[in-house]
């Protein structure tokens, strides 16, 4: 047992305990000793027997023979893809790690395995291994012609909290100048993890030069990534870090981020056509009666048609942009807002500014010049009321943010968002008429009807397509864990 098992001496006595009384070994002193043998030669076939058909010992004495087999001579130490895999290290060693006798050397052996395959075991290994040649090792393997020699290193520097001054400095040379980024990425994960103020020095050291720059940046990011303050480092190379890291969890998330992306296209093109024949109708209704002078009923299937147009145009540019603003947000952990999801949209801002050019372009050529006003009134007034509405459109998705509370239920929310993209538009419209008539505009009154005509339902189905667009692509809430060297604090909420 001595020479294959870990065991402690109390374990021991107790199993020779229970043998004595079972009558199967018999004690015999001799000398200072007490050894023990069997009781009778005609035990040694059976035991043999169990032995072969005892499978937990097969499996350990298989772990031993790997250990014992795979360590001999030194090649192992000239090309790392000789050690252990992980698929050895975790099923065929793990199991029984606690009990297998070893020297020093096939500790080293194993510990060097860990280390290169970046096992979950590193910590173990480590812990069995003599102190004062674990810091040797991991220089040794920093300065290996072996890239993930040298990643394993720096990852079992952050994991074993090596703070260590001459490790730290390699790990800066390496995260500066290494030839291979996800030796790089490493490094400066273990920078990040125990670096101390004289690492700091020099990274400050290579932010002021023109050459390390764009690598010591990148080791921000990865202080950024772990979740360690880079206040020392100034605002413009901290905002530029944080930049970098967000890059990197949009590019390890990108798979995920085109999938929601794709759901909220879909919902986008489904709730424009649902738009139409239900708020859309409404509103079709209310502009014949408003304009039921100039029209007559057959105006509001015109109305209807119309936007029809508009939401199988609206829907599906919202629909994908701000699904894309909202998983893009959750990547990187910003805080869950449906409004700042809608605000920080590509198609928000530019169907804005687009709208706001059309309008002007419409009006400057159907008006006639003599109906302007010399003071330039109404050309403000094109260019405020599509503001206005543009900004009834965060207004609603705030309203509908707000009220469906903190389970934001999607029943909630759409229910809230039917009645939003209708009375908020309206509202919004309502206000600039009465505004109009009290400041009496004059020919501007004019100008700023007929734009608030076009707004309403413009807004109105902006408003219930990106809701339902958010609502739909916020379905798939679990991401994917982040592939090494990328990861960082994306959450989805």
């Amino acid at each position: 047992m001595h020479g294959r098992f870990l065991t402690t001496e109390e374990e021991t006595r107790g199993i020779l305990l229970i043998l004595k009384e079972q009558r199967l070994i018999r004690a015999e002193p001799r000398g200072d000793e007490e050894w023990y043998e069997l009781t009778h030669e005609r035990l040694v076939p059976i035991i043999r027997q169990w032995i072969r058909v005892d499978r937990k010992y097969f499996n350990f004495t298989a772990a031993k023979d790997l250990i014992d087999n795979s360590s001999q001579g030194e090649f192992w130490r000239e090309n790392p893809e000789t050690l252990l895999n992980e698929g050895q290290l975790e099923g065929v060693i793990a199991p029984f790690q606690a009990r297998l006798r070893l020297d020093q050397e096939k500790i080293e052996f194993l510990f060097w395995s860990a280390v290169y395959r970046r096992s979950g075991h590193l910590e173990y290994w480590h812990g069995r291994l003599d102190r004062a040649t674990v810091e040797p090792l991991l220089f040794q393997f920093l300065s290996s012609g072996y890239s993930g020699l040298r990643r394993g290193a720096a990852a079992a520097i952050a994991r074993l909290r090596m703070g260590s001054t001459g490790l730290l400095t390699r790990c800066v040379d390496l995260a500066l100048h290494d030839q291979d980024s996800f030796v790089q990425r490493d490094a400066g994960a273990a920078l990040a993890a125990v670096g101390s103020t004289a690492e700091l020095g020099l990274l400050k050291a290579a932010l002021s030069s023109a050459v390390d720059r764009p690598k010591a940046l990148q080791v921000l990011a990865d202080f950024e990534m772990a979740g360690r303050g880079t206040g020392d480092f100034g605002l413009l190379p901290r905002l530029r870090a944080r930049r970098i890291m967000h890059k990197r969890l949009i590019a390890a998330n990108l798979h995920y981020i085109t999938a929601r992306t794709g759901a909220g296209l879909i919902a986008g093109v489904v709730s424009g056509v649902l738009w139409a024949p239900t708020v859309g109708l409404a509103y079709a209704v209310l502009m014949w009666m408003l304009f039921s002078s100039a029209s007559g009923p057959s105006a509001i299937v015109y109305f209807v048609g119309s936007f029809l147009v508009i939401g199988c145009l609206f829907g599906p540019v919202f629909g994908i942009t701000v699904a894309w603003s909202a998983t893009r947000r959750d990547t990187i952990g910003k805080r869950r807002s449906l409004t700042l999801d809608v605000l920080f949209s590509i198609g928000y801002v530019g169907i804005f500014l687009l709208y706001v050019i059309v309008l002007f372009a419409i009006y400057t050529l159907v008006i006639s010049r003599s109906d302007w006003d010399r003071n330039g009134a109404d050309y403000a007034m094109l260019w405020s009321v599509p503001l206005i509405f543009w900004g009834s459109i965060l207004g609603a998705v705030w309203i509908v943010d707000r009220a469906s509370g903190r389970t934001r239920r999607e029943i909630e929310i759409a229910v809230w968002a039917t009645i939003c993209s209708f009375i908020v538009p309206l509202f919004v419209y309502c206000a600039v008429f009465w505004g109009c008539v009290m400041a009496d505009l004059g020919n501007s009154f004019k100008s700023a009807a007929a734009a608030s005509a076009v707004s309403i339902p413009v807004a109105s189905c902006i408003i219930f397509t990106s809701i339902s667009s958010l609502v739909v692509a916020r379905r798939q809430r679990a991401y994917p864990k982040n592939q090494e060297p990328v990861s960082g604090s994306g959450r989805v909420t």
